[in-house]
Formats: C-alpha cells, structure tokens, sequence
C-alpha cells in the first residue's frame, strides 16, 4: 500500500461508516471549523492549557481590554436562549454534561439573569465552549446527531474567533473578521 501525503478523514468517513451518508456537507464543515478554531484558541490564548480556572482568568482579561463587548453579547444572547427559556433549562442544557469543576451552579445562575455583569457573562460563554469541545471530542457527539449540532458548532466557531479578537494578542484585523463580528 502507498501512502499518500494527505490523509482526508471525510473521504474515509464516506467511504468506510455506514452512517455517513447521512452527515451533511455543513456538518462536517463544522466540525472541522471548530476543532481547528478550538486548537487556535487553546495554542494561543490558553497557553495550551483550558482549564476552568485559566478561562475565568482569561475572561477577566478580556473584559479589562474592552474589545468586542457587543459581538460577546450577542454570542451570550445566543448561548443563554439555547440553554434556558421562560420555562427553565432546556434539553441542550443537559447534554453540555457540566461537571461540578465546571462551574454548573455558576453557569446556570449566569444564564437565569441572577448575575448579569459582563465577565460573568464572558466565562460562561468559555465554559460552555469549552463543555462543547469535550463533548465533541470524547464522542459524546455522535455521528447520528452531528447534523443538529452544525449551526451551533459554528456560532461556537464565531464566538472562538471574537474571544481570540477581544484577547488582542495574536490577532490582527482584517476585513473578515469585520464581516464576521459586524
């Protein structure tokens, strides 16, 4: 067998599961957006480690440079009516599988309105990032509900590209990025 220079993980997923032929284009479009915006985030502004405490720091940070504060509550917007109604928490709520070093309580107060000030609204935005790209990760994604995750995946992906903008650091403007958050 000759290898090949690239290995392309959607032509082995088409050709080799029996459920992708279900995946959408955009699923995996998504998926791969995410892990990589993922990897971006981590390498950079985590200093490769995304540890709940590193991200409360970073959204202390973030907030001190004042960047990006209305795409950020946008981003908040969206995460806060996807996880909580006027009825309660939703079933997405559930399927984040907070664990109690994720701050459950912390975040479900944040997105009930009971704390409402910007970093508290900024780390719940990194935790629940950071709770989807475990979930994706270690398989809690599968394959047979990928394609519902595709929309959310890629507000995770705007939101992981305005967090590194806010961050300032390794990011410089361009005219996409002005698109993307405008």
């Amino acid at each position: 067998m000759q290898e090949s220079a690239t290995f392309s993980a959607k032509e082995w997923i088409a050709a080799s599961l029996i459920s992708a032929d279900r995946l959408k284009p955009e699923t995996l479009q998504a998926v791969e957006s995410f892990n990589l915006m993922w990897n971006v985030f981590e390498g950079l502004v985590c200093d490769n480690s995304a540890t709940i405490s590193r991200l409360e720091k970073l959204s202390a940070e973030i907030v001190s440079r004042r960047r990006c504060k209305p795409q950020l509550e946008r981003i908040f917007t969206y995460f806060k009516n996807r996880y909580y109604s006027r009825t309660g928490f939703t079933a997405h709520f559930e399927k984040l599988r907070l664990r109690s070093p994720d701050r459950k309580e912390f975040v479900q107060a944040v997105l009930q309105g009971k704390s409402a000030d910007f970093t508290s609204k900024v780390f719940t935005v990194l935790i629940i990032l950071s709770r989807m790209r475990s979930n994706l990760f270690h398989g809690v994604k599968t394959l047979d509900i990928l394609n519902s995750q595709a929309a959310n995946l890629s507000v995770a992906c705007r939101a992981l590209a305005t967090i590194i903008e806010a961050h300032g650091r390794h990011y410089k403007r361009t005219r996409y990025t002005e698109e993307l958050t405008g």
